[in-house]
């Protein structure tokens, strides 16, 4: 695995963990639409992400053959 490779894991995790905090801040008093706005732009960030990553991987792997 790369270092970018890594680093798109990282900010996948990163992304996915913002998304739960998020999610807690509605029983913190935060707007539901807030939440919602901010939840789903994490899980949309952590999917696109994910491709860029699985893409880097796939021709990562056929380089090597």
């Amino acid at each position: 695995m790369s270092s970018a490779q890594k680093t798109y894991l990282v900010l996948i995790i990163i992304a996915l963990i913002l998304m739960l905090v998020i999610f807690f801040g509605l029983s913190w008093g935060f707007p539901f639409q807030m939440v919602i706005i901010g939840a789903v732009a994490c899980f949309i960030f952590a999917i696109i992400m994910t491709i860029i990553l699985l893409f880097s991987l796939m021709f990562d792997s056929s380089r090597h053959h």
